[in-house]
């Protein structure tokens, strides 16, 4: 049976990971953001609402 201290460690355990996982892939994802846009493979300005959903309109 899974007693208070253990249900803990498992959740604890979970979020530690959940985090830990979440951090590298932010960092690499920015990464790769930057090198794209260095090498004018990426839109520096973001889209806004109004523009996006004409993006998806002409589709």
């Amino acid at each position: 049976m899974n007693t208070p201290q253990s249900m803990m460690l498992g959740w604890g355990s979970l979020v530690v990971a959940a985090g830990v996982s979440f951090y590298y892939a932010k960092k690499t994802i920015n990464e790769r953001r930057a090198v794209q846009e260095s090498m004018g493979q990426r839109p520096s300005e973001k889209l806004d609402c109004a523009s996006f959903l004409l993006f998806l309109h002409c589709l």
